[in-house]
């Protein structure tokens, strides 16, 4: 009703909507982290941009965007063991992009970038506030941090 609403409203002055991202974890929404103020580009006319990147791809327009108040609720990973095989394929695609812009790693960016990213988001973002699910998420992308750094030192290291 929302969507439905804006457009006739706006007579197609607004080309594309940013929608808010509300995850949940284990049946129960993450009200702190990383992902608390995610607003994501989903909804635009076909034709009024294009999307860049392979992996955390982003929707580039051209002209006027709005914000739907509505959220978007978003279920990733509700089983660890489906959230180690997503991030397995997800790191690979990302590790790769990062090496075709000739991007580097060195080893203590291995070790300490996904150590600052749990702290971030663990303590600075507040996850802790979430409980036990705040706590697996954190680590989680900590991990997927680790891993996408860790398979592309190896890219290079096969060069």
């Amino acid at each position: 009703d929302e969507i439905k609403s804006e457009i006739r409203s706006t007579k197609f002055e607004t080309i594309a909507y940013k929608i808010q991202r509300t995850d949940f974890m284990w049946g129960r929404e993450l009200k702190y982290g990383e992902t608390v103020n995610v607003k994501l580009l989903r909804l635009a006319k076909k034709e009024a941009g294009k999307w860049e990147g392979k992996v955390h791809e982003k929707w580039v327009v051209k002209g006027k965007t709005g914000q739907l108040e509505n959220p978007l609720h978003h279920f990733p990973h509700q089983r660890i063991g489906e959230f180690l095989q997503e991030i397995n394929f997800y790191t690979d695609i990302r590790a790769r992009e990062l090496f075709d812009r000739n991007v580097k790693t060195y080893w203590w960016s291995i070790i300490l970038y996904p150590k600052a990213k749990f702290i971030i988001n663990y303590l600075v973002y507040q996850g802790f506030r979430d409980g036990l699910p705040g706590l697996v998420f954190a680590l989680m992308m900590s991990f997927h941090s680790f891993l996408v750094r860790a398979k592309l030192w190896l890219l290079w290291k096969k060069q």
